[in-house]
């Protein structure tokens, strides 16, 4: 019997607990794979994300929080569903110290490399998580060079066969990568992904891209032809559209026009899907224009997931930040309706999208009363 109870396990009431450690405690895998789990109660829980499908464990540069603290901030925030990513550029090894994002060396080249997975692949082969449900991402495609890209994804076969079960970040545009050598990927190197969207498609691997959809100096949709492009040619392949297409170099888009692209491209590219993780989003458009964005989600709620978009950097933020990260891209949630809280902050999308609703379901929501 389907029994609605609230998933608060401790025996301090709800709000004290969360003042306590700062986090919701109350979902573990067991509610996933119960074929009878108690329901999700939004009147008593946090609305915190649980499934986190955008971290990175790993650095542009300097030193990582360990792969241990990683796991214990998803444990304290009640994050039970994580998508891995590294990161798929690296500042040269030997940078020069402070030289811990792209953002502190703009005179060096942030490079796509396969070091970042490597490390988290090795480190959960080491450690595993039995607690954490982990999804591994490829992150380290270089997109303008795609004929590489099939002979390395065989290497990471060899070494972790079925371990990565997603591609991206990877970069189409990333304008904030500009002053460290990034250019945009042109439709001709695009019309040349075929071979290593041959092996995605076959496989079920969703790409995640991003690809900014233009700035805030009179171009607000300069790049929206890139996308478009890859949606065209490869109709068939799963493309995750990270920030909405958004950055911090558009920060001041008009949010009707922006709702209005987005429905468009969903109504016409029925593989695309939309990730709305990240800080910028919630700042710059969520709070400003929350009904506008909400009324879209709740319409388009299986086709979108969210994330911290958290950067795992030791030396330029304390390790509790990422409870703050995910609060911040955790806020829309407390207004959905319960079907896209469902679909969104507790994972029901992401697991649908990779095939993991065989094994993993999230709880239904508890009826209000």
């Amino acid at each position: 019997m389907n029994v609605c109870r609230l998933l608060f396990r401790s025996a301090v009431p709800a709000t004290l607990a969360m003042a306590f450690s700062g986090a919701a405690v109350g979902l573990t895998l067991e509610d996933y794979t119960n074929p009878s789990p108690a329901c999700f109660n939004r009147a008593t829980q946090p609305h915190l994300t649980v499934a986190d499908t955008h971290i990175h464990f790993r650095p542009f540069g300097g030193e990582s929080v360990s792969y241990h603290d990683m796991l214990k901030l998803m444990a304290d925030n009640g994050v039970v569903f994580g998508g891995v990513m590294g990161i798929g550029q690296r500042l040269p090894w030997d940078a020069r110290p402070g030289c811990d994002s792209y953002q502190d060396c703009r005179d060096l080249p942030a490079n796509p490399t396969i070091k970042n997975d490597f490390v988290n692949a090795a480190n959960f082969a080491e450690f595993k998580s039995p607690d954490r449900q982990l999804v591994f991402s490829m992150t380290f495609p270089d997109l303008a060079r795609p004929a590489e890209i099939p002979a390395l994804i065989a290497l990471y076969d060899k070494e972790y066969p079925g371990l990565f079960k997603l591609m991206g970040e990877a970069n189409v545009v990333k304008q904030a990568l500009f002053p460290n050598g990034h250019v945009p990927v042109t439709t001709a190197q695009i019309d040349q992904w075929a071979d290593f969207m041959k092996i995605l498609r076959e496989r079920n691997i969703p790409l995640a891209l991003h690809s900014d959809l233009g700035n805030d100096t009179g171009e607000p949709t300069k790049y929206r032809p890139l996308l478009e492009h890859v949606l065209r040619t490869y109709p068939d392949n799963k493309i995750i559209w990270l920030h909405l297409g958004m950055s911090s170099q558009q920060v001041a888009m008009d949010p009707l026009n922006h709702i209005l692209l987005l429905q468009g491209m969903l109504d016409r590219f029925p593989n695309l899907y939309l990730d709305i993780s990240w800080g910028v989003l919630e700042q710059n458009y969520f709070s400003k224009y929350r009904q506008g964005y909400v009324d879209f989600i709740n319409r388009n709620s299986s086709r979108i997931i969210t994330g911290s978009d958290y950067v795992a950097y030791k030396n330029k933020q304390p390790a509790y930040n990422y409870a703050d990260e995910l609060k911040t891209s955790s806020a829309m949630n407390a207004y959905l309706n319960n079907d896209a809280f469902r679909n969104i902050a507790l994972g029901q999308t992401y697991l649908t999208l990779l095939g993991m609703n065989a094994t993993y379901n999230a709880p239904q929501i508890c009826p209000s009363r």
